[in-house]
């Protein structure tokens, strides 16, 4: 692990303070007292993020206590070693679960249509969260714009740099994006791209998201957020 990366229970520390009802499908289940309750999908997603491997996942049916949530998620590292970030909702009586693996891609974008699901304004939600956590509480996430282009970083497919853009004209947003990847050379892009080492994970601190914002005429800011371990 980079010395810039997050330890385990540093962000298991962090999760109750960004995890609450906005961050959940059905926000009328959550409970202040449970703040990890049906989180599993989202922090399994931003735990990848930032340690690597495959994300797992499970029925809840046949265990009627918590038949409610579905399913369960959590995470495979690099070293096959298993992770649940969000086990403390279970009140310590998870249920033995045997995961089926899920690509990323899965959770987050309907196979049909190819339109992202619901969760992934759940997901970019809780990554601004935890990078504002851990910024020190630098006043840049406030900033409307600043966030826009956050969130369209996290779309860019690429794994070693993510750019989201904002260009603003007259007051109005004229565009906004994040930078793709070239077909002819996906292949050297999934499922890990070439440019990262085989032999380290894909931790937050090694992937650049860079957050642009133009402001036509005059201004144009450059802002590197996340900086390569």
């Amino acid at each position: 692990m980079s010395e810039n990366s997050l330890t385990f229970e540093e962000f298991r520390s962090t999760l109750p303070l960004i995890c609450n009802r906005e961050t959940i499908k059905d926000s009328e289940k959550w409970n202040p007292e449970n703040p990890l309750y049906a989180h599993c999908a989202v922090v399994s997603l931003l735990a990848q993020d930032l340690y690597g491997g495959d994300l797992l996942r499970a029925s809840l049916l046949p265990y009627p206590e918590f038949a409610e949530m579905n399913s369960h998620y959590w995470n495979k590292l690099p070293d096959g070693k298993q992770m649940d970030f969000t086990t403390p909702q279970f009140h310590g009586r998870r249920p033995p679960l045997i995961g089926e693996s899920r690509t990323r891609r899965h959770m987050l974008f309907d196979p049909n249509t190819g339109e992202p699901r619901e969760i992934m304004k759940r997901y970019k939600l809780l990554a601004l969260r935890l990078a504002r956590v851990h910024s020190g509480g630098n006043p840049l996430f406030d900033n409307l714009f600043y966030q826009l282009c956050f969130w369209n970083a996290l779309d860019s497919p690429c794994q070693k740099m993510k750019f989201g853009c904002v260009i603003v004209r007259n007051k109005l947003i004229i565009y906004q994006g994040a930078n793709k990847t070239i077909p002819e050379l996906c292949p050297f892009c999934e499922e890990r791209c070439v440019r990262l080492s085989a032999m380290k994970p894909l931790w937050i601190s090694s992937t650049r998201i860079f957050c642009l914002f133009l402001r036509f005429p005059t201004l144009i800011t450059i802002r590197k957020h996340l900086r390569s371990g």
